[in-house]
């Protein structure tokens, strides 16, 4: 039988303004990435951490892990932790396939009359603000060489709707040398994780590690292939490296990256992700998103998840805001064209199980309908 639990709209501001009114304490639902990487940067900007019980989540693998925030470590729990808690606590939801997962939760007894949250809608909110600047140009000479590379893992041909966005790179980009990477151009084996990962044939996972060794090793522009081009790539050309950061706050450089050979920033988040392995100690997959491992280490350079075009490590790095190269969302399914924007990354989303590819669906279907049941 369900239960009366209060799902509520506001800025995350609200959210603070909440717990503050009514001295409670925090539980997170979801530790994947937006619960790993943008919940503690708004949790620790609003210096909430000492309110935070624990996360809940449902994948028993992630049961008794914590998670970094501040100066604290969260513990990751079990569901029951609701009933434990009951009463106690408001509920910051984390996952961006929030509609199943708030009527999962109106199933479980502890929620009943619990205020739930939605970090994935604020930062939506955040992100379609309106932004000004456009494309940083650091140097008067160009530093990004005319190539655009791309993988492609399995040997299985390319589907046509794909195809139809690599055609309009060369359409745009007439004068770019495009790049081909697959198994028989590029060491695979050159990590445990793209190595494991290959052998279970998630092809996806080889190329999010293999994106940031080509771009490093090589420079140019790195494309995947269900990016369309809306225009002429050269003016991004003049910096020593880009990317863009997502709605939801993750870095997703499979959307669009561009980098001279050898900058250090992309050698950072190389190194940051070469001491993960694709096989968990119990044989299970670590399927954590590339938001994570790209994210992580651009934090402690200064990245601030406000959506925000912005220049770190120096200079060393521009990420620009969602609306250059990451203007569709697969969370509502629209589609937030301006001034800036460059490309539109479908998020063809192969590397998904047929489950989680199927939730990303049911909210995005239902996202505006959601969004009325929530109340002020």
């Amino acid at each position: 039988m369900g239960c009366n639990m209060r799902r509520k709209k506001g800025s995350f501001e609200d959210f603070f303004q909440r717990v503050m009114e009514t001295g409670k304490q925090v539980i997170l639902y979801g530790a994947g990435v937006i619960g790993q990487v943008a919940a503690p940067y708004w949790i620790t900007q609003y210096q909430l951490e000492d309110r935070v019980i624990c996360y809940v989540d449902a994948d028993s693998c992630k049961q008794g892990q914590t998670v970094r925030m501040g100066n604290r470590e969260i513990p990751i729990c079990a569901l029951s932790t609701l009933d434990e808690k009951c009463g106690q606590y408001i509920l910051l939801v984390t996952v961006s396939a929030f509609e199943p997962v708030a009527q999962a939760l109106e199933q479980i007894p502890g929620t009943c009359n619990a205020e739930v949250y939605f970090l994935p809608i604020m930062l939506l909110d955040i992100a379609h603000a309106p932004k000004s600047g456009g494309v940083i140009k650091s140097s008067q000479t160009q530093l990004i060489p005319k190539k655009i590379h791309y993988c492609w893992f399995g040997e299985n041909s390319i589907p046509t709707e794909l195809q139809k966005c690599m055609d309009s790179w060369k359409r745009f980009c007439p004068d770019y040398e495009i790049v081909r990477w697959d198994e028989s151009s590029y060491d695979i084996h050159k990590t445990p994780y793209m190595e494991q990962a290959y052998a279970h044939k998630k092809w996806g996972f080889v190329s999010d590690f293999a994106r940031l060794d080509i771009l490093y090793q090589h420079g140019g522009i790195y494309l995947d292939t269900d990016v369309e081009l809306l225009r002429n790539l050269d003016e991004l050309l003049y910096q020593p490296a880009f990317c863009s950061i997502e709605k939801w706050g993750t870095i997703a450089s499979g959307g669009g990256a561009g980098a001279q050979a050898g900058n250090p920033v992309i050698k950072a988040m190389l190194d940051f992700r070469s001491s993960f392995s694709f096989l968990r100690e119990d044989g299970a997959f670590n399927q954590t998103a590339c938001g994570y491992y790209e994210t992580i280490p651009l934090l402690s350079m200064g990245l601030r998840l406000d959506g925000t075009t912005q220049e770190i490590a120096g200079g060393m790095m521009t990420v620009y805001s969602s609306d250059f190269f990451l203007p569709f969302d697969y969370i509502s399914g629209k589609t937030n064209l301006t001034k800036n924007t460059f490309s539109i990354h479908h998020y063809s989303g192969s590397w998904l199980e047929e489950n989680a590819a199927a939730e990303r669906l049911k909210t995005r279907q239902c996202f505006e309908t959601f969004r009325k049941t929530l109340e002020d």
